[in-house]
């Protein structure tokens, strides 16, 4: 899987749709996701990228930035099967 793209991707969706720094608690905001993808190193095990991935979608979804059906289909569209499920979110803006 391309866990760094969906990260990306997932970043990408939520931003177009609002979310940005969280004041109350900084590390529920953009800013530190921002500060994850700056610091992703693509030497990263799977299981750690998988976690990164997973603590942003977990929030993303906690705060209603996004659905759970929507990290799926964003998860299953990175993986590398190569049947894409049919609802497409589009392509990332600015991306």
């Amino acid at each position: 899987m391309r866990q760094r793209e969906a990260f990306e991707f997932s970043l990408s969706v939520a931003r177009t749709r609002g979310w940005g720094p969280n004041r109350e608690d900084p590390l529920l905001g953009s800013e530190h996701a921002e500060d994850m993808l700056r610091r992703w190193d693509d030497s990263f095990s799977e299981a750690k990228a998988g976690r990164w991935l997973g603590w942003l979608q977990g929030v993303l979804c906690a705060q209603y930035w996004l659905t759970l059906d929507e990290c799926k289909e964003i998860n299953h569209n990175h993986s590398d099967d190569p049947d894409p499920l049919s609802h497409d979110l589009g392509s990332a803006p600015g991306g």
